[in-house]
């Protein structure tokens, strides 16, 4: 199953992308629905104020939108393993750039392409034949390496009689 986020700034179209999907009959999921219909839910509301460690509670139960605008848009919830997180997917979106061309047909998203610049499939060097990018004889050792978990799952159920 192929899966698509749609992502940008307010007023950049994810609305109008997610309906044409729908109209389509691709199923979608809106996850700003999802978040309002949260806000509204008293022991989210009580999470979400212990993770900030501030009363997030409007008067009737619902989360405080506008408290929680100013704790997240002022940085008031900043901290170093923000700091930390941020810079990690920061440097894990570094090369992330291209082209995703899709096609939709009756209600399935079907890839018709991808490409980037980045892109560490090269065809020049995907081969098994032999050349100096890859030796044949590394393979026994990588499918010993990835068969012991289930060698010793196994010897462990055969000692302890298990089926």
């Amino acid at each position: 199953m192929i899966r698509i986020g749609l992502t940008g700034p307010s007023g950049s179209g994810k609305g109008y992308i997610s309906s044409l999907l729908a109209k389509r009959g691709v199923p979608t999921l809106d996850c700003d629905r999802v978040v309002h219909t949260l806000y509204q839910d008293e022991s989210f509301v009580q999470v979400l104020s212990m993770a900030f460690g501030v009363d997030l509670s409007a008067p009737d139960g619902s989360v405080n939108r506008k408290r929680l605008g100013e704790i997240v848009y002022n940085a008031q919830w900043y901290s170093p393993l923000t700091e930390a997180i941020l810079a990690f997917v920061k440097s894990t979106q570094k090369y992330v750039t291209g082209d995703v061309k899709l096609k939709l047909y009756k209600g399935n998203i079907i890839n018709a392409g991808v490409t980037s610049p980045y892109s560490l499939y090269d065809p020049e060097i995907a081969t098994f034949d032999e050349d100096e990018v890859y030796n044949q004889a590394d393979a026994a050792g990588f499918i010993n390496l990835y068969g012991l978990p289930t060698k010793v799952y196994a010897k462990m159920k055969a000692k302890n009689q298990l089926k």
